[in-house]
C-alpha cells in the first residue's frame, strides 16, 4: 500500500494501474484506507473516482467508521451525513 500512496502523491497513477488500486479496497487495512484517501485527494479522473467509491464502500466495515468519516471530512473530500 505505501507504493500506491507514493505514486498518488507523485501523480504517476493511471487508469492502467486500476487492478492494484482496486485490490486495495478489497483488503480493508489502515494502510489501504489511507492509500485510497491519498488517491481520492491527489489523483484525477478515473483513479480519483474509483478511490472515492472504495472509501464509501469501506465505511460499512469496522475500520471505516468513525475513522474514515473524520479523515474524509478533514481532507475536504466528503462530509458524511449524520443520522
Amino acid at each position: 500500500m505505501p507504493q500506491l500512496a507514493t505514486r498518488a502523491k507523485a501523480g504517476t497513477l493511471t487508469e492502467k494501474s486500476a487492478g492494484r488500486r482496486d485490490r486495495a479496497g478489497l483488503y480493508p487495512s489502515k494502510e489501504a484506507a489511507f492509500a485510497l484517501l491519498d488517491l481520492a485527494q491527489l489523483a484525477t479522473g478515473f483513479v480519483q473516482k474509483q478511490a472515492f467509491w472504495w472509501l464509501l464502500q469501506l465505511q460499512g466495515h469496522p475500520l471505516g467508521r468513525p475513522r474514515l468519516d473524520a479523515e474524509l471530512k478533514a481532507r475536504g473530500l466528503y462530509d458524511p451525513p449524520r443520522s
